[in-house]
């Protein structure tokens, strides 16, 4: 029980982390979620792409997210991408042209 708070507690912080608009925080918690995230943070990974205008934040992140479609997350990463909090699919799909190929 007390493992599962303790990720729920780490989960919000990187969520908060990547909405914060602090790009020394995001990049650090994008360097974070390499190493160890979960899949929980796609939806959030795909609004940082959207949302995002900082070429480094977006190519890191369009690195962690290609890293991502190798593992037993490719089926979400394709679904999430789509269904990110109502954003057009077009957007991801530009996303995905310019910066995963």
């Amino acid at each position: 029980m007390e493992e599962k708070n303790s990720d729920s507690r780490r989960q919000k912080h990187q969520i908060n982390a990547l909405r914060s608009g602090n790009r020394s925080v995001v990049l650090e918690t994008l360097k974070e979620l390499r190493s160890s995230g979960k899949v929980f943070i796609l939806l959030e990974l795909f609004d940082l792409l959207v949302d995002q205008e900082d070429d480094e934040i977006i190519s890191v992140t369009a690195s962690l997210l290609n890293d991502m479609k190798g593992q037993e997350v490719t089926p979400l990463l394709v679904v999430s991408g789509f269904r990110s909090h109502g954003t057009n699919a077009n957007s991801h799909s530009a996303i995905f042209n310019n910066h995963l190929t």
